[in-house]
C-alpha cells in the first residue's frame, strides 16, 4: 500500500548501466518514469566499456531529459565495475542533494525494471516506520518459464549473507543516504557479490533500521540467453567470489564455509581457492633497525562521529603512543 511522503523527503534513482543503451532505454528508465512517486532525481552512472555504447548512453539519457526527466548522466570515474559506478553516483549525490538522512536511494540495474508503485511503496513504508533500509519482493524472469517471485528475509542476518544471497536484489533496495556511507558505500574490490557485502556491513551496523516488504514492486530479468554479471562461470563472477571468500571466510564457521562453497558451485561452478601458506625463509624474517631506515612520516586520517566520541578518544591516544615510535618523522 502506497503511503504519503514528506515534502523534506528527497527520492533518487540510482542507475548504473554498461554496454546495455537500449535495455537502458527500453526497460530501466520507463520504469521510473511511470512511478507514481517520480524520483526527485534520475542519476545514470556509465560505466560502458565500448566507446559506442558510452555515446549511446549518453544520447539515450538526453532524450529523457529533454522530455522533462530530472535525469544526470555520469562516466564511471572510480574502479570499472557496478560498485565503482554506483559509488561515483554516491558521492555525486552527496555533492548535490540535501539532507542526506532524509534522502533515499532507490538502486536500480538497466535490465532490470520498477514496477509503478516500487518507489511510493518503499518510500512510504521507510518513512511510516522509521526505517534506514527497505527490501521488497521482485519477480524473477526468466526465459521460457513464467515469473518467481522472491521475497526478501525478514530480518538482516549476517550469518545468512556469509553463505548466500536470503532474497535481496539491488533494483529491490532502497536506502537512506546518510546509511549508506555509514556502511561504506560499495566494496569495489569485488567484481560480484556486492550486494551481499553490502548486507553485511548493514546487518553489523548496530542501530540499522530494517523492514521487509514480501510481495514484488520489481522485476528481476535473469536472461541465460545474454552475458550477465552473475552469468555461471564469467569472469567477473569467479573473481568476485574468490575476493569474498578470502574477505569473509576467516569470519565463517566450518559450517558455512561448506555450505557456501557448495552452493556458489551448484549456482555458478565455483571452487574455493587453494590458499596454501608457504613458510618464509629465515632470512625474510630479518627486521632493519629503525636507524637503517630513513624517517617515515605518517599521515592519518580518519571520519568521526559524534554519537561515538569514546572510539576518536581511543584512536587519539593510540596515535599519541606511535608519535614516539622510532623511524617516524612525524
Amino acid at each position: 500500500m502506497e503511503q504519503s511522503v514528506p515534502a523534506n523527503v528527497c527520492a533518487v534513482a540510482l542507475i548504473a548501466t554498461a554496454d546495455r543503451p537500449c535495455l537502458l532505454d527500453r526497460r530501466s528508465l520507463p520504469s521510473v518514469v511511470a512511478q507514481h512517486l517520480p524520483p526527485a532525481h534520475v542519476l545514470v552512472v556509465d560505466d560502458s566499456r565500448e566507446v559506442g555504447n558510452t555515446h549511446a548512453g549518453r544520447e539515450v539519457c538526453s532524450r529523457w531529459r529533454d522530455q522533462g526527466v530530472p535525469l544526470h548522466y555520469l562516466e564511471n570515474r572510480r574502479t570499472p565495475g557496478a560498485a565503482g559506478a554506483w559509488n561515483t553516483g554516491l558521492d555525486h549525490l552527496v555533492r548535490h542533494v540535501g539532507d542526506p538522512t532524509q534522502t533515499y536511494v532507490c538502486i536500480l540495474d538497466d535490465d532490470d525494471a520498477w514496477m509503478p508503485g516500487h518507489v511510493a511503496e518503499c518510500i512510504g513504508f521507510a518513512i511510516a516506520s522509521d526505517l534506514d533500509v527497505v527490501a521488497s519482493g521482485f519477480h524473477r524472469v526468466e526465459e521460457g518459464a513464467g515469473p518467481r517471485l522472491i521475497s526478501p528475509p525478514s530480518r538482516l542476518e549476517l550469518g545468512d549473507f556469509l553463505v548466500g544471497n536470503p532474497g535481496i536484489q539491488p533494483s529491490a533496495l532502497v536506502i537512506r543516504l546518510s546509511t549508506l556511507f555509514e556502511a561504506g558505500c560499495f566494496d569495489e574490490s569485488l567484481a560480484s557479490c556486492t550486494d551481499r557485502d553490502l548486507c553485511i556491513r548493514l546487518a553489523e551496523l548496530g542501530d540499522l533500521r530494517y523492514g521487509a516488504l514480501a510481495h514484488p514492486t520489481a522485476e528481476h530479468w535473469a536472461c541465460r540467453s545474454r552475458q550477465r554479471l552473475c552469468t555461471p562461470g564469467s569472469p567477473a563472477r569467479l573473481d568476485g567470489l574468490n575476493s569474498f571468500w578470502r574477505k569473509y571466510s576467516p569470519r565463517m564457521t566450518a559450517q558455512q564455509q561448506e555450505e557456501c562453497a557448495s552452493r556458489a558451485a551448484r549456482y555458478f561452478g565455483w571452487t574455493p581457492p587453494n590458499l596454501v601458506s608457504v613458510e618464509p625463509e629465515p632470512a625474510l624474517l630479518v627486521r632493519p633497525s629503525a636507524s637503517e631506515l630513513d624517517p617515515v612520516a605518517l599521515v592519518v586520517g580518519f571520519i568521526a562521529d559524534v554519537e561515538r566520541l569514546t572510539n576518536v578518544e581511543a584512536l587519539l591516544e593510540d596515535l599519541r603512543r606511535l608519535r614516539d615510535e622510532p623511524g617516524l618523522a612525524g
